[in-house]
């Protein structure tokens, strides 16, 4: 009889959302992508639930509380449902890979799911090698330049899915250790390079360094392809749109905004004008927020733009007040705490993997981007259950 495996259905349904997202303006409605969006969020919930503790209960109900809290609050709740739904699935999935019954349920799932990650792989990497050469896959409507899109709605959504495909590539080529199967990152690397995208440049930085520590086993290789490494990789940095990116920001003439602001890209300026608004919230609404529209609706009445924070606590505090915020960054702790305590001493490892969730929490979003998220909890089950175990080091 056919049984779904919750834990095989999770991560099938990572790699699908990946391609609907990377083709997303192929289809002829948005529908799949959200489908498929939906689907993961019902997977994320059912597998938390298959073993509900005291402790994961309370978590669950209190989450649920102040997000439903959320709804009421805003003016417009279901065009903001998207911001809630990313806000839990990450509360979930991050109190979910704190156990290692469920990592190593993910990790089976991932070996026994392979060959459809690879062929999903593939065709994403064919989808990014074509949009290469197609001008409706690239936007100069902003930035002052030209900057890849892909076949998405935004350069910042198509760098997260990119993010994702670079993470099932280490996954696919975990067994290689040979330096030409570096190849297989070249279409994702590239299309965050000419995204504009800053952030994302960190997934490169570690993915690339996971590559050269553990896949090039020779150290005279290693030593050898360091220098080499650097140059390169400065070259085409140099030679991308993350230069045009950089240089528009800083020197934005439109802007009376300080050096700091124009680096940040406004985004200094968003973090102080959000938080005077939640100063100016009253008791009740600094414990649970104001809703997922607020912060849209500040941004938008001060600078002209409907955005949020850009920042993961400064959104959480407007949207869910100080206790949906205090679960967030518990789970964040949770998370580093176990990072610490996995049993390698790669001190550069870890530290990048911290790295991995803070800088985009801080300057862009972390739960606001689902592909990175879910690029983040498919690495860190991928270096402790396979890196950090010397059976099936690489």
């Amino acid at each position: 009889m056919f049984k779904i495996k919750p834990y095989n259905t999770l991560i099938c349904l990572m790699a699908i959302y990946m391609f609907t997202t990377l083709t997303y303006t192929l289809w002829p409605v948005s529908s799949p992508n959200k489908i498929v969006g939906f689907l993961i969020f019902f997977n994320v919930v059912w597998i938390y639930c298959r073993h509900l503790t005291k402790k994961k209960a309370i978590i669950l109900f209190v989450t649920t509380f102040i997000v439903g809290l959320s709804f009421i609050n805003s003016p417009d709740p279901f065009a903001y449902v998207s911001d809630a739904i990313y806000l839990l699935i990450s509360i979930l999935l991050l109190m979910e890979i704190d156990n290692d019954i469920s990592k190593n349920k993910l990790l089976c799932a991932l070996e026994e799911s392979e060959k459809f990650i690879k062929w999903t792989v593939i065709l994403c990497d064919l989808v990014l090698c074509v949009g290469f050469f197609d001008a409706r896959c690239y936007d100069s409507s902003q930035w002052e330049g030209s900057y890849f899109i892909g076949y998405t709605n935004a350069s910042h959504t198509m760098a997260s899915g990119a993010c994702l495909l670079l993470v099932f590539t280490l996954y696919i080529i975990r067994n290689k250790k040979n330096i030409v199967s570096f190849m297989y990152f070249v279409p994702s690397i590239i299309a965050i390079l000419k995204s504009g995208a800053r952030t994302f440049l960190i997934p490169i930085v570690i993915v690339c360094f996971f590559f050269y520590a553990y896949h090039i086993k020779n150290f005279s290789i290693k030593l050898l392809v360091f220098p080499i490494a650097i140059i390169c990789a400065t070259y085409v940095f140099l030679n991308s749109s993350m230069v045009e990116k950089f240089s528009f920001s800083v020197n934005n003439q439109y802007t009376d905004m300080n050096f700091l602001g124009r680096l940040t890209n406004g985004r200094t300026a968003f973090w102080v004008v959000d938080l005077l608004a939640f100063g100016n919230y009253n008791i009740i609404q600094k414990l649970v927020g104001n809703g997922f529209q607020y912060v849209y609706m500040v941004n938008e009445r001060n600078f002209n733009l409907a955005i949020w924070a850009h920042n993961d606590f400064i959104n959480c505090l407007l949207s869910v007040g100080i206790i949906g915020t205090f679960i967030y960054v518990y789970m964040l702790y949770r998370t580093g705490k176990k990072i610490v305590k996995m049993p390698r001493r790669d001190i550069m490892i870890k530290t990048l993997l911290f790295f991995y969730i803070l800088l985009p929490a801080f300057l862009n979003g972390f739960y606001t981007y689902q592909h990175y998220f879910y690029s983040f909890i498919i690495l860190v089950i991928l270096y402790e259950k396979y890196y950090c175990e010397l059976g099936r080091k690489v």
